[in-house]
């Protein structure tokens, strides 16, 4: 990806980004505001707030992105209240953000040396929310949707951390999941939304899925991510060994990979086992998202840098 123009005679910009909602609307904000600010080498600062719908922090779980600062809730809120100077409303994106659960003492302290005197810099974009990557080129670049090819390129900037990659490429090669096809069953906290956009994908959807592959191939075998335990339940009894998950979630809402409580409307699996099924759908053969799933769209989007990147790792 080389979205890198010309800047000579243009003062350089400043943004601050504050991505809202759960992992997959976040990761195309965050990627749409690293292609605009690349374009004319502008600076991009992003306050990754841990909520409910995405209980973890982006640093924890991804290698750092070039030319992307990372800061914490006092930066941020110094930041919006300097913009806000003199200004009688507040847009979208000038709304308070709640804190941040307690960081480490090593983070807070590098955190509070990198500021410094950032509290008394005026970014001149604030975007507070989540949108579709072409949303954001039209209204923050002026662009047009770029071509697939760039879009590809543009996740590919995505890397998991090191220790959840070695789980990625360890689960990827004892379930051979390049022969597998993906089923992205998204429930919880995205049905009522789906339902209202007339865009949700019932477990008839993928049931039909199932069935019509193995009518295919009798020996089809499936890969699941889901973020609700009765769902893994449902799909694991009925199909048996033809389906393989990263990890069964555990009935009272606790996750041996990372614990983390369940509820009717947040999702069941931690950020980490989360971040491993959307690299384990990018591998497989076909995708089978939901509908209006930012996720099943991350997922496609990941994947020819992800088989690359797999392919690279294993052939060593």
């Amino acid at each position: 990806m080389e979205p890198t123009g010309s800047t000579e005679g243009k003062t350089r910009r400043h943004y601050l980004v504050i991505p809202k909602n759960g992992l997959g609307n976040r990761i195309r904000t965050l990627l749409a505001f690293v292609y605009i600010t690349r374009k004319n080498n502008d600076k991009l600062q992003v306050y990754w707030h841990v909520s409910s719908p995405c209980p973890g922090d982006f640093e924890d779980h991804f290698a750092p992105i070039q030319s992307v600062e990372f800061i914490d809730f006092e930066t941020s809120a110094a930041m919006q209240h300097g913009r806000e100077k003199g200004k009688k409303k507040k847009t979208q994106a000038q709304k308070p953000v709640e804190p941040p659960p307690t960081q480490s003492s090593d983070r807070k302290e590098a955190r509070a040396r990198e500021k410094g005197g950032a509290g008394k810099r005026k970014p001149d974009v604030i975007y507070f929310g989540q949108a579709a990557v072409k949303t954001l080129l039209k209204r923050f670049g002026g662009m047009r949707m770029i071509p697939q090819e760039e879009v590809y390129k543009l996740y590919g900037l995505l890397q998991p951390s090191d220790c959840i990659l070695k789980d990625i490429v360890k689960f990827s090669s004892e379930s051979n999941i390049r022969d597998r096809i993906g089923l992205h069953v998204r429930r919880t906290d995205h049905v009522k939304q789906a339902k209202s956009n007339g865009n949700f994908s019932d477990d008839n959807f993928f049931r039909n899925v199932i069935e019509d592959e193995i009518k295919k191939n009798p020996d089809a075998s499936f890969f699941l991510a889901t973020d609700n335990k009765e769902s893994q339940t449902e799909y694991l009894s009925r199909y048996g060994s033809r389906i393989v998950v990263f990890e069964q979630i555990k009935r009272l809402g606790l996750s041996s990979y990372a614990p983390r409580p369940q509820s009717s409307d947040a999702r069941h699996t931690s950020l980490r086992t989360a971040i491993v099924d959307v690299y384990l759908l990018a591998l497989c053969k076909r995708i089978y998202g939901s509908g209006d799933s930012s996720f099943s769209v991350m997922a496609k989007r990941l994947s020819p840098s992800v088989k690359a990147l797999i392919e690279s790792i294993t052939s060593k």
